[in-house]
């Protein structure tokens, strides 16, 4: 081989490499100069094989690793081999790796960079379609900022009807949440995982009546069926005991929100495998329902709603009896759950722990 061609093997330590002393000694360059060009060079040697990777279309993007993983450790020691075979001439810039020993890398190189593209690839798809479903969840929560509670009024403080003091209670309204609203046909329609977050906004207001109105279908479903597994009221449904003022907030409610609202209308959840059984209000309902939304909406396939709630949540028995009890012993047969909104003790307990509404209808039941 000539002097302007050879074969540099890299030595270990700092020190220089035999491609140092032969370049040196056949080009005739002075020290002082040497070095600044040899460290020119050895900067360009840590990119020959990555250069070459993308000149067959490879990207950057495909050679970042995660730092300290196994295959960061893989790519720098074939970095490092594929530096130990090279073909170089005193002009740094066409230094390359000698073909045979490439073509013996190169299957290497390939599998280690189409694993990391393709977990690359699926991990961008994910972050896509979960950014595309916190916009959706973002779209929504501005339609449920602009709906009213159901109703609100005051109630006189630890149900004292001489007191002065009050305080204040509402009902929301139920609202669908991302993971339900992904299975209407006005969001299947313009929903895709790989849409950009801001042409999701644009489609999402361009059928917002559409929306609208799978909201009022959803909410219509939810009540009726959780109203159809409660037992019949004859008579008055919600007489306001604690409410202050002499208004009554639950006239211009339908039948079916006085029903959920009444404070012995209780259930229970079916598939959990709570011990004992936990008590819900309609209202404990959705709040149960938004925390089990943000479980389901970082799934890939988001179960439905009415999937869950329909095999979930039915009237409990034993607990609307117990409820009956209770508010029969303080004279509220027919109040709303809002009007007990506070600390409740019972009288059978050695403690003095202060409890819920449900919690106190929980208690009794466990001590009976």
């Amino acid at each position: 081989m000539g002097r302007s061609r050879m074969v540099a093997r890299h030595s270990r330590g700092n020190g220089p490499t035999r491609l140092h002393h032969r370049l040196k000694s056949d080009t005739g360059v002075d020290s002082d100069s040497w070095e600044g060009r040899y460290a020119d060079m050895r900067r360009s040697e840590l990119r020959i094989a990555e250069r070459r990777l993308m000149e067959i279309g490879w990207s950057r993007q495909d050679m970042i690793f995660l730092p300290g993983s196994r295959e960061q450790r893989r790519w720098a020691r074939l970095l490092q081999l594929s530096e130990s075979r090279l073909v170089a001439t005193t002009v740094p810039k066409v230094m390359q790796i000698e073909q045979e020993f490439w073509e013996y890398l190169h299957p290497k190189f390939f599998r280690l960079l189409t694993m990391n593209r393709k977990t690359r690839l699926w991990k961008e798809g994910r972050t896509r379609a979960l950014n595309c479903r916190l916009r959706l969840s973002h779209l929504l929560s501005e339609i449920k900022s602009e709906i009213p509670p159901v109703v609100s009024f005051r109630i006189h403080k630890d149900r004292d009807l001489e007191s002065a003091s009050s305080i204040a209670v509402s009902q929301t309204a139920a609202f669908p949440e991302a993971a339900d609203a992904l299975h209407w046909k006005p969001i299947q329609d313009i929903f895709k995982p790989s849409l950009d977050p801001d042409k999701l906004t644009q489609l999402f207001n361009s059928r917002r009546k559409e929306i609208d109105q799978s909201i009022a279908n959803w909410t219509e479903w939810l009540q009726s069926h959780l109203v159809s597994t409660i037992p019949e009221i004859k008579g008055r449904i919600l007489r306001p005991t604690l409410v202050v003022g002499k208004t009554n907030p639950f006239s211009n409610l339908s039948k079916d929100m006085k029903l959920l609202l009444r404070a012995d209308s209780l259930f229970c959840n079916q598939d959990a495998d709570d011990a004992p059984i936990k008590v819900y209000t309609y209202d404990d309902i959705l709040q149960f329902l938004k925390t089990d939304s943000d479980l389901r909406i970082n799934n890939d396939k988001p179960t439905r709603f009415w999937d869950t709630i329909t095999c979930q949540f039915s009237t409990y028995p034993l607990a609307r009896k117990i409820a009956k009890e209770l508010l029969g012993s303080i004279g509220c047969l027919n109040a709303s759950y809002l009007e007990l909104e506070g600390n409740w003790v019972c009288e059978r307990c050695i403690d003095s722990e202060r409890r819920s509404w449900t919690q106190m209808v929980s208690t009794c039941r466990d001590c009976s």
